[in-house]
């Protein structure tokens, strides 16, 4: 589902890979570079059905965002994500209500979600380019 969500971003100007990990550095870069931004997930079904985790992420970054740039304006679905990130108390508790954490808990991966729980400890900011042949590539930060 990311690799279809970064496609759909394929025509941006400049393609940051945030996550909550790196949620600060993703928000610095992203308003260093413009307060023009959109905030695009990943979703379930190949994207045809919004995820909990991606939307409560989302939120996590908009939340970043308006605290470094309080004057940004705000669309709706910003709005939303921030609706439901405030709605959970931590990170772990908004991934419990996603099914996929549910599998993921069942394959004994309880490790991979709380690495993905983890707020602002990666300063690393992938980003997305074209190569030659018009195929999208992550680039290191």
């Amino acid at each position: 589902n990311g690799s279809q969500a970064l496609e759909r971003a394929g025509e941006a100007e400049r393609i940051l890979v945030a996550c909550l990990r790196n949620r600060l550095a993703a928000a610095q870069t992203a308003l260093a570079t413009s307060n023009d931004l959109a905030i695009v997930c990943s979703g379930d079904g190949g994207g045809s059905r919004p995820s909990v985790e991606d939307v409560y992420t989302a939120g996590a970054l908009v939340a970043q965002l308006i605290s470094l740039e309080p004057t940004l304006e705000l669309a709706a679905g910003a709005r939303l994500a921030i609706r439901i990130h405030d709605s959970y108390a931590t990170a772990a508790d908004a991934f419990a209500d996603a099914p996929h954490a549910g599998t993921l808990r069942r394959l004994g991966l309880q490790a991979d979600l709380d690495f993905a729980a983890a707020l602002d400890v990666e300063s690393a900011l992938p980003r997305v380019a074209r190569d030659p042949q018009g195929r999208l590539r992550i680039i290191g930060s």
